[in-house]
């Protein structure tokens, strides 16, 4: 279990998402989530911040992981 903290609030995992204006078009949508801390990121940060774009597949109907482009 995860020690609740009474100075800190943080969220973790899926925080938005929101789809490209021209989706039925391009298949596009974006998403903001938290993620493992990046490398580069600060020594006492345990998670990093991602928006990110995505592609739906052929069909539309599931979004390629593959297609994550960060921005």
């Amino acid at each position: 279990m995860t020690e609740l903290r009474t100075n800190k609030f943080e969220e973790r995992g899926l925080l938005g998402l929101a789809f490209h204006p021209k989706f039925a078009s391009n298949g596009k949508l974006y998403v903001y989530y938290s993620a493992p801390r990046r490398a580069e990121a600060p020594k006492d940060w345990d998670h990093t911040s991602h928006v990110s774009e995505f592609q739906v597949k052929a069909g539309g109907t599931e979004v390629d992981p593959a297609s994550e482009r960060v921005l």
